[in-house]
């Protein structure tokens, strides 16, 4: 009798059910086989494999245990969480740690921001943002136009609403004919 090994260590155990699916950014680094998956600061799962697409954008092959798959939705948005991240205010510094797990390679957490949403089903093929604000920004693309740009920088400039952060400037570009500044917000 002959077996076939695999190439590297298996996704799930065999006696762990399991959701896995997969993850797609531009790039992921300081990810790796073991990298924690977080909802609500609480490890629910953990990236199980990393490769390169044709395109050259990366996957992440994820799996998220049986008792936590529920939180999985399609409205899910996942992002990077950095293993620790200073905020700077008037008030003074913080220092958020997402988990003792993260602590020293960082790791990616979801939430769901739109109600309604289904539970995804096995293998299913989601986004991966670079950040919580870009996750947020995950809707429909508008233009605002600006008598002056000062303050607005793509990629960097959130879009409040009451309070909380809805969007996300994507593109800033200034309109000679009426000197005016558009940013592209998602």
């Amino acid at each position: 009798t002959q077996f076939k090994g695999l190439a590297g260590p298996p996704l799930l155990e065999l006696d762990k059910p399991a959701l896995v699916f997969t993850l797609h950014a531009d790039k992921a680094p300081f990810v790796a086989r073991g990298t924690p998956v977080l909802h609500h600061g609480v490890q629910v799962g953990s990236v199980r494999d990393k490769g390169l697409e044709k395109d050259g954008r990366v996957w992440l092959r994820v799996v998220v245990d049986a008792e936590h798959a529920h939180a999985v939705l399609d409205t899910s948005r996942f992002w990077f969480v950095p293993a620790a991240s200073l905020h700077l205010s008037g008030r003074g510094a913080s220092i958020d740690l997402p988990s003792l797990a993260a602590l020293v390679d960082g790791g990616i957490a979801f939430d769901s921001f739109v109600p309604d949403g289904k539970p995804v089903p096995d293998h299913a093929e989601l986004s991966l943002a670079p950040n919580e604000a870009a996750a947020r920004a995950d809707g429909p693309t508008i233009q605002i136009t600006f008598d002056t740009g000062e303050g607005v920088v793509a990629g960097e400039t959130r879009v409040c609403w009451l309070g909380q952060p809805v969007g996300l400037v994507k593109a800033v570009r200034l309109d000679p004919a009426t000197a005016s500044v558009e940013a592209t917000v998602q």
